[in-house]
């Protein structure tokens, strides 16, 4: 279904690569970079086809979203504001030994 020349469509996205913090809105491409914020467990991997995961639980309301990553067990918050954002990951039990 057509509507203002967007294609409209009953697919629904449940799989997540991360979450983008610098972007800009509207552009479909990134531009200057972009950050992605991506929780995981396990070893280090940074093919985005392999460490990506599927989620549940999720939540959005202007200004929230939250779901649960079901590759990583991880419960993901993220909000923001005009000029800034913050992601929490309240069920991440993890002791950091490097940065």
């Amino acid at each position: 279904m057509h509507a203002g020349g967007l294609l409209l469509t009953n697919i629904i996205t449940v799989f997540s690569q991360g979450f983008s913090h610098v972007n800009l809105s509207g552009v479909g491409c990134p531009d200057v970079g972009s950050l992605l914020l991506m929780p995981t467990t396990g070893e280090l991997n940074v093919d985005y086809n392999q460490y990506g995961s599927t989620y549940k639980n999720e939540v959005a309301h202007p200004g929230y979203y939250s779901n649960t990553l079901t590759k990583y067990g991880i419960k993901t918050e993220v909000t923001a504001d005009k000029r800034s954002s913050i992601a929490r990951l309240p069920s991440l039990k993890v002791k950091v030994t490097s940065f």
